[in-house]
């Protein structure tokens, strides 16, 4: 996997299923894995997750929180399964709309691709 996007889902129930929808057409022109943080909800969010995304997507991996800790946390409990060359993260309520991902995703490809160094200098 080339990039890693963190998703921290807290209460997110009614969310996810858009989310998802958002999220997997960006896999036919980059290298993705989304790590999804069930980040303690106190909804059905774990269980959606479960029936409904978990095992079902290669490069979705879901990770379970039974006490929300808050957000930061959730975001350091995914940046330790990722892995990726190139890490980030998004709101799972999709407050940044998902070409804010797109926009990133291009600016990295564009640099390196433009580089023939595959280190900032």
């Amino acid at each position: 996997m080339k990039f890693s996007i963190i998703i921290p889902c807290y209460n997110e129930q009614a969310n996810l299923p858009l989310l998802v929808e958002r999220i997997l057409p960006l896999q036919k022109d980059y290298e993705l894995e989304y790590i999804l943080v069930e980040n303690g909800s106190t909804d059905n969010s774990r269980e959606y997750l479960k029936n409904n995304i978990e095992g079902k997507f290669k490069n979705i991996v879901v990770e379970y929180l039974d006490i929300n800790k808050g957000y930061g946390f959730g975001l350091k409990q995914g940046l330790k399964l990722a892995r990726g060359q190139y890490l980030g993260w998004i709101h799972a309520d999709m407050q940044g709309h998902k070409g804010f991902l797109l926009r990133n995703l291009e600016l990295i490809k564009n640099f390196f691709s433009n580089n023939s160094n595959d280190e900032i200098q």
